[in-house]
């Protein structure tokens, strides 16, 4: 069952990002006025909370470790945790 619906979950992205890079094609090749500007905002909602989700987490919900301090140049530990990551 997980599995499914982590497939789903994939294609869904997959699928949004296909239809931004089309859009992006329209609009390099001055096709722009035929884009729909609601499926335009549709995207663009829909990647706003995909990565407020999955790619920008909030820190202060994470009290244990701080993402900042690990990869921020400036921050505690960061380049031994960024070499523990990167593998160096």
């Amino acid at each position: 069952m997980c599995t499914c619906m982590c497939v789903c979950g994939f294609r869904l992205v997959a699928s949004v990002f296909r239809l931004c890079e089309v859009e992006k094609r329209a609009v390099e090749v001055k096709l722009g006025h035929l884009l729909s500007p609601e499926v335009g905002c549709t995207i663009m909602w829909f990647l706003r909370r995909w990565s407020l989700s999955y790619l920008l987490p909030i820190e202060t919900y994470y009290s244990e470790v701080s993402l900042l301090s690990c990869f921020c140049s400036d921050g505690d530990g960061s380049s031994s945790r960024s070499r523990g990551v990167i593998g160096a």
